[in-house]
């Protein structure tokens, strides 16, 4: 990398470049400097790389004698540099203290942030960390702290910080001489004193309304910033997380190769919505799914039990031609209209009959078994509960997923063309296929202390706003329900999850074109909960069943599921059970 400096606001303000290309900005943290990202750089490929120098940091640390230099500020100070290069967008990508920088820049100029990369950053109120807490106490002791134990305070921080050994030393010989050369506790103590979690948590509210695609990795080792706010910035941003285990708070010194492969990824992903992304990044954005977050938590769902004669004769005639013993949460959600309810499923019902449907259906499934299931170990699962009726279960969930998908793409208002005659197409057998199962769910509501908390997990890791049906339905098993889960839980936050299930939700759109289209939309209170399921419930599911599937099969899981239909009935599609 090449180092450049310019004024910029009466400030020599100094970073270090590389490369051509979408520009990428790299912010360090406390106590670093651009040279942070050194290991990084020259890995990301087809990009301007720009490592900026925090404002009374690093080589730039006399610039912050009587200045603002706090994260807050530093945001300001970033945009009025990347103002004077002319760069109008870019992704931001920030570490500690840079991470804060990121999220704020990102929230008050959303125009400018392009992309957001997270690694082991500040954020809510994570920060400041108890060590710099006892510093802001003893600000004039440390002003005064002599050399020699100042070297040592920070050699002990960077060995705290990596998981590799010489990667720490490395650290020291090349972040400590800006110190050294600047008046050592005197800097320090001026940057310490000008940390405050408020500059976070101002923005911290408006994160989840970012609608820019957005990567993070994250030491899980990490005692500085943990691995929960590392879940938790996932969950807002909507963003795949890649946990590096047992990887420490240094991250971009530690493992540059993991994130440069998430940055490299999140390059591909501006460059497409770009250069005209697909048509549900395009059309919706990610405000679409907050929406349909939020609704669906307060929408009811209409049980059997609980429905009225005529909905429970549509719901029976679903089972019967989705083939399953059960009503699955979406047609339970849309239920709340039962008159939408009827008018969709007449339509959808002879759709759903149809050979061409089921391969459809066929085809969804083939893509998400390219998603490698969790790695195999010596869990004894047969002691965990009763397997069988949890195999038949999931496999009969590992069914009728990817037709609700295609339900859902097919309902949805962006659905255009024609391409099937209903009258010739050959049709399935009606009726609910042999060995599939039901097992009764589990009220979350009602469930016992342990099987909540594990509840919520299981909801909130996913950012769904209620339980599916599949784990609610496991929990008659805690403690296969746990060990499952305990495998499904980090691959829901890497970054193959989150790729697959973008490739669901392009899929069952292109597929759904070859169905008929409707003649009407569903209702505004409906629409943001269809597009929840669409883009995000049902893919994540898909994904997560396909992976319990091989673990409870011990990983001899057939790649074609057992209850997809081959033959074909004489019929229409038009009979009716109902």
């Amino acid at each position: 990398m090449e180092s450049h400096t310019r004024p910029v606001s009466g400030l020599q303000m100094r970073w270090e470049e590389a490369g051509t290309g979408f520009p990428v900005v790299f912010i360090h943290g406390i106590p670093t400097s651009p040279a942070l990202w050194r290991h990084v750089v020259p890995r990301i490929g087809n990009a301007r790389c720009l490592a900026w120098e925090m404002v009374g940091y690093g080589a730039s640390i006399p610039q912050g004698e009587g200045r603002d230099i706090s994260v807050a500020r530093q945001a300001e100070y970033l945009v009025d540099w990347l103002g004077e290069l002319g760069i109008e967008r870019a992704i931001l990508a920030g570490h500690d203290l840079g991470g804060g920088v990121a999220q704020i820049a990102a929230v008050r100029h959303p125009k400018l942030c392009a992309g957001l990369f997270l690694t082991n950053a500040i954020g809510y109120d994570s920060w400041p960390i108890p060590s710099v807490k006892a510093m802001q106490k003893g600000h004039a002791l440390v002003k005064r702290m002599p050399e020699a134990f100042l070297r040592l305070t920070m050699t002990s921080l960077y060995r705290r910080g990596h998981d590799d050994p010489s990667e720490a030393r490395a650290a020291f010989d090349v972040h400590w001489p800006h110190y050294r050369r600047n008046g050592a506790g005197r800097a320090l103590a001026r940057q310490v004193a000008a940390l405050d979690v408020n500059d976070t948590l101002a923005v911290a509210d408006a994160l989840p309304t970012l609608s820019i695609p957005a990567r993070l990795v994250w030491g899980t080792a990490d005692r500085f910033q943990k691995i929960e706010y590392g879940e938790r910035f996932a969950r807002d941003l909507n963003a795949p997380l890649t946990r590096v285990e047992g990887g420490k708070h240094f991250t971009p010194e530690d493992h540059p190769r993991e994130i440069a492969a998430a940055l490299n990824d999140l390059l591909r992903e501006v460059g497409k919505r770009a250069n005209g992304a697909s048509r549900s990044d395009r059309e919706k954005g990610e405000p679409e799914i907050a929406r349909g977050r939020a609704d669906l938590a307060s929408l009811p769902e209409i049980m059997p039990d609980e429905a009225g004669p005529d909905v429970e004769a549509i719901y029976e005639d679903i089972q019967a031609v989705l083939r399953v013993p059960f009503v699955n949460f979406l047609f339970r959600v849309l239920a709340n209209d039962p008159a939408y309810l009827k008018q969709a499923w007449d339509h959808l019902r002879p759709i759903a009959r149809t050979r061409k449907f089921e391969d459809a259906a066929a085809d969804l499934r083939s893509l998400v078994r390219s998603a490698a299931p969790p790695r195999r170990d010596g869990t004894d699962w047969a002691s965990l509960g009763d397997l069988g009726p949890a195999r038949d279960f999931t496999e009969s969930i590992d069914y009728v997923l990817p037709k609700l998908l295609l339900v859902a793409s097919i309902l949805s208002e962006t659905r255009q063309a024609d391409g099937l005659d209903i009258a010739v197409e050959p049709t399935i057998p009606l009726g609910i296929a042999d060995g599939t199962r039901k097992i009764p769910m589990v009220d979350p509501g009602t469930a016992g202390d342990e099987l909540r908390v594990l509840f919520d997990d299981i909801r909130d890791h996913h950012g769904h706003p209620k339980v599916a049906t599949y784990f609610r339905s496991l929990g008659q098993e805690p403690e296969l329900l746990k060990a499952l889960w305990g495998k499904l839980r980090p691959r829901v936050d890497d970054a193959d999850y989150a790729a697959t299930r973008t490739d669901l939700v392009n899929a069952s759109e292109m597929l759904a074109l070859n169905l008929p289209a409707l003649d009407f939309t569903a209702p505004e209170s409906l629409k943001p909960a269809l597009a929840f399921f669409r883009r995000k419930l049902i893919p994540d599911l898909m994904l997560d069943v396909h992976m319990a599937r091989s673990i409870l099969s011990d990983g001899a899981a057939e790649r074609r599921n057992r209850f997809e239909s081959t033959e074909a009935s004489a019929g229409n599609g038009h009979e009716d059970l109902r």
